[in-house]
């Protein structure tokens, strides 16, 4: 099929001129200027970041960008490295004689572009990066992807109609084809229900339990959550909404209120335009993690403070005009007095609900949950212990004693150092809602991984190898049902305790994953350059959590010119 190219109309006022990113699988093209822009709020301003992760260094970057040189940013991170749960790590190995430096990937290896869609573009801001940062980015031809079935093999998805004939996986599926149809005659447009788990919902509106099993697997690879306690609304966004909503006239779009925001901060020359090869393909990037935290956090040590393995025990509030940062206590000016006797308490990764006693103000963040997830990098020096691809992912009705989400290929799609010894290379996940500290915890998790390797890729268990494991606790947030009342009252909680002087960024705001991080550093930089120049008048910003309720999830219809 040849790329199509759709060009979003997005009104702005901005002067031309912009610099095109492109691929030669299916393209979108990011418009970017080569001039720093400022606020016109007064200098001298001060800013803290708490956590060094993707975000927060993002975050960071866009402050940079924007605000005028007499700011003061801040990034504190309890950790000796940036870059939060993305890392890459070089080992020593020397199994069966064969010796020399191999690469781990501990957390994302790859991003997944969003060239086909109209409900997300998390990938702009990614663009963004690599064209003002000069980042290498490579787009591998795409692979294929397993899952693992009710009788434990790894089936192959399907990747043409062909094939969606042929496997059983897919076989089973269609028999949701005419469940379908008959829930979409019965059910009507226009108006959005309740929240409802992802598998009450698939179930509803396919009446196929086979379709609920492979989302299971596909969710538990991204979320490593229950689909039964995830909220359809948010993990299947743009396909819940747009099932629910009204077709929008011929010639348009859905997209949400958040995306249109996003365009016009992003788009200088007043046209965004997306080349796609088709609405279901994607593009996996491959990115060196170990060159992207290192450019960004370059770029932006020239205008802000990077003050490493300090651990913040305390967010307080005071009511005079200076911000006093220490290392143990941020305290932040408020309009309005509030006695709140601070807590302390040391972390070291700040989920929500491990921020919540650094201050009483918040007590919802202690009800946003997430997950743990243990890691196994295992290398074995003999090539070819696994079929081309990209990895398999394990269904919840698959036999799955060791608990696991899933498997990547690391020696297929990550990043080498160019002069590793020839091997393979698995990335084993272990965990999520499954997770227990007994099962997984320590050296447990490399026999348990072996186990199931021996299962699916017929390795041997007593083959030699050389095998790391790493626990990231909470390290997935989980969007459950009931979020957004959760975020409602959190987005209240933050207002009368902290005046509109304290902002939240992150997975557990908004959307999980590399591409959602980076989007969220933009997003909360622009809300709160919006709204630092409304201060004075006394509105208080939405600290980067209206994108997700109120006008933020509002869904207008765009022109589309072809």
């Amino acid at each position: 099929m040849s790329p199509l190219s759709v060009r979003v109309r997005v009104p702005n006022s901005k002067s031309p001129g912009s610099r095109m990113l492109s691929n030669n699988v299916g393209t979108r093209y990011a418009t970017t200027t080569t001039t720093t822009t400022t606020t016109t709020a007064s200098p001298g301003r001060r800013i803290a970041i708490i956590g060094g992760g993707l975000t927060g260094l993002t975050t960071a970057y866009r402050l940079a960008c924007t605000q005028p040189s007499s700011t003061r940013i801040t990034i504190y991170e309890a950790s000796p490295r940036l870059g939060g749960w993305i890392r890459s790590d070089e080992a020593d190995v020397d199994v069966g004689g064969v010796q020399g430096k191999v690469r781990f990937e501990r957390g994302p290896r790859t991003l997944s572009s969003l060239s086909g869609s109209s409900w997300r573009f998390d990938d702009l801001g990614l663009y963004h990066l690599v064209t003002r940062l000069g980042v290498e980015v490579v787009f591998p031809k795409e692979t294929a992807r397993f899952l693992v079935g009710g009788d434990g093999g790894l089936e192959k998805v399907p990747e043409t109609v062909l094939e969606a004939c042929s496997t059983r996986f897919a076989r089973r599926c269609w028999g949701a084809v005419p469940g379908f149809a008959l829930q979409r005659l019965l059910r009507g447009r226009g108006g959005i229900p309740d929240d409802e788990s992802v598998s009450s919902w698939l179930r509803s509106v396919t009446m196929s339990d086979p379709v609920t099993d492979v989302a299971s697997a596909m969710i538990q690879g991204i979320y490593g959550g229950d689909i039964t306690r995830l909220s359809a609304r948010h993990v299947l966004s743009g396909m819940y909404y747009r099932y629910h909503l009204r077709r929008p006239p011929r010639g348009k779009v859905v997209m949400p209120a958040s995306e249109r925001e996003f365009l016009r901060s992003e788009d200088d020359g007043g046209i965004i335009v997306i080349d796609t090869v088709s609405i279901i393909n994607t593009i996996v990037i491959t990115i060196n993690t170990i060159i992207i935290i290192n450019i960004i956090t370059i770029t932006i040590t020239i205008t802000i403070t990077i003050t490493i393995t300090i651990i913040i025990t305390t967010i307080t509030t005071t009511t005079t005009t200076t911000t006093t940062t220490t290392t143990t206590t941020i305290t932040i000016p408020t309009p309005t007095t509030i006695n709140t006797p601070p807590l302390r308490q040391s972390h070291r990764h700040h989920p929500p609900h491990s921020l919540s006693p650094l201050t009483p103000n918040l007590p919802t963040l202690s009800h946003l949950p997430s997950v743990t997830v243990t890691t196994v990098n295992l290398w074995y020096p003999r090539p070819n212990l696994h079929p081309p691809g990209l990895g398999y992912l394990i269904a919840r009705h698959a036999p799955n004693p060791e608990r696991a989400l899933g498997v990547f290929f690391d020696s297929a799609v990550g990043v080498s150092l160019g002069h590793e010894p020839a091997g393979s290379k698995l990335f084993v996940l272990l965990g999520g809602h499954l997770h227990d500290d007994a099962l997984h915890g320590g050296s447990q998790a490399i026999p348990l991984a072996k186990k199931m390797l021996s299962r699916h890729l017929a390795i041997p268990p007593d083959e030699e190898c050389h095998a790391q494991v790493n626990m990231a606790r909470d390290c997935i947030p989980q969007p459950v049902v009931g979020r957004d009342a959760l975020l409602d009252r959190l987005g209240r909680e933050m207002r009368s305790g902290f005046g509109g002087a304290l902002a939240v960024a992150g997975g557990a705001y908004s959307r999980v994953g590399a591409l959602a991080a980076i989007r969220a550093g933009f997003d909360v930089v622009e809300d709160l350059g919006r709204d630092w120049g409304r201060r004075a008048s006394g509105a208080w910003r939405r600290g980067g959590l209206w994108r997700l309720r109120g006008r933020g999830w509002g869904c207008e219809a765009w022109e589309v010119v072809s």
